[in-house]
């Protein structure tokens, strides 16, 4: 009899051993199954991350190029509402490649002169973009009354690297003469 029991007690305990082991293993297959999707979840979030960070820099890219359309707008504009003739202007700013210095406080620097003659120079306050202007003079036309004037085509290039790749982005805008100058008969 007392043999009976102590095996009965054994059994007991051989159950109870093999319960608490079945559990560890349920919580080690519950932990391994959580930690996957954990790693699934930050591997989304980090590539979401990366594809923000993309759209950023075009965003960035984008309003930088058309910022630097709209300071030579402002430089042809500010020279002739001075009374500088759209003739004259070409003197002011040749055919060439240009970077506006627009780290100056003051905007009338960059309204009426801040254009200096070189190229590909980082833009202020944004040091992974550097922004070329490109400067043509051209498409010269003749009015009615036989006065020749030269459109103006710019272009805004902005540089940087977009995960080790060179991205570019590109506005051009062509001016001519808004005061002073009659409508073109022909081109020549």
């Amino acid at each position: 009899l007392m043999h009976d029991s102590m095996q009965i007690r054994s059994g007991a305990t051989v159950r109870a051993a093999s319960r608490a082991g079945g559990s560890i293993v349920e919580a080690v297959v519950a932990v391994s199954i959580i930690v996957i999707a954990l790693v699934g979840i930050m591997q989304l979030t980090a590539r979401s991350l990366k594809a923000n960070d993309l759209v950023a820099d075009r965003f960035v890219g984008a309003q930088l190029a058309g910022e630097g359309i709209e300071l030579v707008r402002n430089f042809l504009d500010g020279k002739q509402t001075d009374g500088t003739p759209w003739t004259d202007l070409e003197s002011y700013l040749s055919t060439g490649a240009y970077e506006v210095s627009n780290a100056s406080p003051n905007v009338a620097d960059v309204y009426l002169g801040g254009l200096t003659e070189r190229s590909a120079t980082p833009v202020a306050g944004f040091p992974k973009f550097t922004r070329t202007i490109l400067i043509e003079w051209g498409g010269r036309c003749t009015t009615l009354s036989g006065d020749e004037y030269a459109n103006v085509t710019v272009q805004s290039l902005v540089s940087w690297l977009a995960r080790g790749e060179p991205t570019t982005a590109t506005v051009a805008d062509r001016f001519a003469s808004w005061r002073g100058a009659p409508a073109c008969s022909s081109s020549i």
